[in-house]
């Protein structure tokens, strides 16, 4: 079988799918910029490479992946977070013998983009909120005293590390006397239900595809509950965004769908993202990915799975936040923890180094824990030199 390199290997999604891929016989590998990545305490890994930080050397970065895969003999790339954009970027220095499954990165741009996302997507079949495009804090602040509730993020952002929802003016008072950093959006506010997609994509055909609901999110971040759905209003925009833009690779969006039944498009992940979760192994993810063809390829998962360590740690918050105690135990108790696996138990400990290493980067850098778990592979727009 193939040899498959998974980088962004800090994630969940990375360590799941590395699991999906050796259960059907791939030899993969995995590779990060995180010294103790969790993929790197993984059975379902071979070897671990650490390669440096593509945010802050992205030249370096380029080098050290393109000798990774000489050294690993690689058939074939997944990268699962934002240093796909600088794989994308760098794909033609890359070993031609490796497939490389994302897009083009002028495309991955479009799409990470919260700006230029909406735009793209207006003729898909989704509503689009009122969305403005924010380039001063006077902006910002003018339309946070404006009647109505708006929520206000930066264009190039993940995980709602930097989201103001529904802010007062004053909000905006640490940014007076600076400009803002990067260009920001504010949405309309909708309320109703989240609804979160994934799917795998190959030249405009979808070949994967589930829905799903995320919950428990302290400060609206990344979510730790998922429960699959079914969704076929969402699952036919991302139809009809595939066939539009002939688009390679992972694909993810998350809507909103509000109390009368309208569905709102808010953003897109062009990468792996924890929809990967309601995938079993033996269900097939590999072969989407590599050879695709035949039916929609949809979860048998029909439960909830979870982060366990997620829930524990952010149990207090989420108290704080307003959740029931209660409420949260009978989510944890009956749902699946998608880290710890009897066969390969190492993983579910290691991600606490995962954390600490995360804790000690966003200490050093001033950062949240939010912004610090990514800091060091995202991408904000800026430009990224050539080789």
């Amino acid at each position: 079988m193939p040899n498959v390199l998974i980088t962004g290997a800090r994630a969940p999604v990375a360590l799941h799918l590395a699991r999906l891929f050796a259960h059907d016989g791939y030899t993969v590998f995995a590779a990060d910029c995180c010294k103790h990545a969790m993929c790197r305490s993984s059975k379902a890994v071979k070897r671990f490479f650490l390669f440096p930080s593509p945010a802050n050397h992205p030249l370096d970065f380029a080098a050290s992946l393109s000798a990774i895969l000489e050294d690993c003999q690689a058939d074939l790339l997944v990268p699962c977070c934002e240093e796909i954009f600088y794989i994308a970027h760098f794909k033609k220095n890359l070993p031609t013998r490796c497939r490389i499954f994302c897009d083009d990165f002028e495309t991955l741009r479009l799409l990470h983009n919260k700006y230029s996302f909406l735009n793209a997507a207006s003729d898909c079949g989704a509503s689009i909120p009122e969305t403005h495009l924010l380039e001063s804090v006077n902006d910002a602040m003018k339309l946070a005293g404006s009647a109505g509730e708006f929520v206000f993020k930066p264009v190039f952002s993940r995980s709602a590390a930097r989201m103001l929802v529904c802010p007062s003016p004053t909000a905006f008072q640490r940014f007076s006397n600076r400009p803002f950093d990067f260009s920001w959006i504010a949405q309309r506010f909708i309320s109703g239900k989240e609804i979160c997609t994934h799917s795998v994509v190959h030249d405009g055909e979808l070949v994967l595809h589930c829905a799903y609901l995320s919950s428990f999110k302290i400060k609206n971040g990344a979510a730790m509950h998922f429960v699959p759905i079914r969704h076929d209003a969402a699952e036919a925009f991302v139809c009809a965004f595939a066939e539009k833009y002939k688009f390679s690779g992972h694909l993810a969006f998350d809507f909103i769908e509000d109390r009368d039944g309208g569905l709102y498009v808010i953003e897109c992940n062009p990468r792996p993202t924890s929809g990967v979760f309601l995938f079993n192994p033996g269900e097939g993810v590999p072969a989407a990915i590599t050879s695709p063809g035949g039916s929609i390829l949809r979860p048998s998962q029909t439960g909830d799975v979870m982060l366990a360590w997620g829930m524990v740690g952010g149990g207090l918050p989420l108290l704080l936040q307003g959740e029931s105690a209660s409420e949260i135990f009978r989510v944890f108790c009956k749902s699946k923890d998608i880290i710890f696996n009897k066969n390969d138990w190492s993983p579910f400990f290691y991600q606490l180094l995962t954390g600490w290493d995360v804790f000690q980067y966003g200490f050093k850098h001033g950062l949240s824990l939010l912004e610090a778990a990514t800091a060091d592979i995202d991408w904000n727009g800026n430009p990224i030199p050539e080789l």
